[in-house]
């Protein structure tokens, strides 16, 4: 049995003066946005960008990282929380995970980045992992978390909703997880995928609050710690009688509205995604659309009311309407419900 590691008692994670938090990733690939170009983001209050990524079994971080970046991002008031992957390869990463040596030469480098960019945290983005490495993750967080909190660096983990997927879901030992972490990032998105055998809704609502219930009850994570990933995008399915499977394409918040226009379509509101739809033919063909916009991020921010969670992460930066970000900080920044007497924060989720 691998044994759990004391994290100092010391370390207060940072949050905004309201209490929640707004985080948005900024996926970097190879070279770094114009920061120039980045509209205003009211409310914001950390940019993740994808800048860290295991390049190989022995622990070598690549790094994209970018002062002018964290430069504009300061001066902004945004935190910078750099996001360090596995690049998803699974090989790769049962290997770097493998031994006390390499994992301590990822924390290492990671501590070296964080002291020569700034750096206010690092989000861990872990995914497609061999459900054989469950504990060797666990511990690669608790032995990097108390070297990290030492240099005040907020550390924070993306995980899926739960389901039976082993390289997906199941390799997260959420329970074990969450005592060695600030923050625990709830990608609830993807609920039908980009090459789902059946169309659907990238995240409908009772499927996201199942998730977050999950979260709560079955994994014990305190409501002060979850931030509920929201999807800035959605999928354009088209269903054609001829072939079986349904072809999806990722699309931003803005196309399907200019689609609405042009083809002047009338959404209508599925009660039971949460959501508003389109369908429409078109050359034998049936496109459909569960909508990414006003409606869907007002109930996911109701969710976070609901069940007082720590705040939101959005995927991604680019991806969303200008009129998003207003939307998400009058929810964010509205003065906290005053609890009844013997309630506890999250205990709603517990009913």
């Amino acid at each position: 049995m691998i044994p759990k590691m004391e994290l100092p008692q010391s370390f207060t994670p940072w949050k905004p003066k309201n209490g929640k938090i707004n985080v948005t990733w900024e996926q970097v690939t190879n070279k770094n946005p114009d920061t120039s170009k980045i509209p205003a983001m009211p409310g914001l209050d950390v940019v993740s960008p994808t800048w860290f990524q295991l390049d190989d079994g022995e622990g070598t971080i690549k790094n994209n990282a970018d002062p002018a970046y964290v430069k504009w991002a300061h001066g902004n008031g945004y935190q910078v929380w750099a996001l360090f992957s596995n690049g998803f390869d699974p090989k790769r990463t049962t290997d770097a995970l493998s031994s006390y040596d390499k994992r301590i030469k990822m924390a290492k480098q990671l501590l070296s980045f964080a002291q020569m960019y700034s750096l206010q945290g690092i989000n861990i983005d872990f995914e497609n992992v061999n459900v054989a490495d469950k504990q060797n993750l666990v511990q690669f967080v608790r032995e990097l978390t108390p070297l990290l909190h030492e240099q005040g660096l907020v550390v924070s983990m993306d995980v899926t909703p739960k389901s039976g997927d082993d390289t997906w879901s199941m390799f997260y030992d959420r329970k074990a997880l969450i005592d060695a972490l600030d923050y625990m990032m709830l990608m609830a998105y993807d609920e039908y995928w980009a090459t789902s055998p059946k169309s659907g809704s990238v995240a409908s609502l009772p499927w996201v609050e199942k998730s977050v219930v999950q979260s709560l009850k079955e994994d014990q994570i305190p409501a002060s710690k979850p931030l509920l990933g929201i999807p800035f995008y959605t999928r354009i399915w088209t269903e054609d009688p001829k072939v079986g499977k349904p072809k999806s394409q990722a699309v931003y918040m803005e196309n399907p509205q200019r689609l609405i226009k042009e083809k002047k379509l009338t959404p209508v509101y599925l009660p039971e995604a949460g959501q508003n739809y389109v369908e429409y033919q078109e050359d034998g063909k049936t496109i459909k659309i569960w909508l990414e916009d006003e409606t869907s991020i007002k109930a996911r921010m109701e969710l976070v009311k609901k069940y007082d969670l720590a705040g939101v992460a959005s995927w991604r930066r680019g991806y969303e309407t200008p009129e998003v970000w207003s939307l998400i900080d009058s929810y964010l920044s509205a003065p906290a419900q005053a609890q009844t007497p013997g309630q506890t924060s999250g205990q709603t989720a517990q009913k």
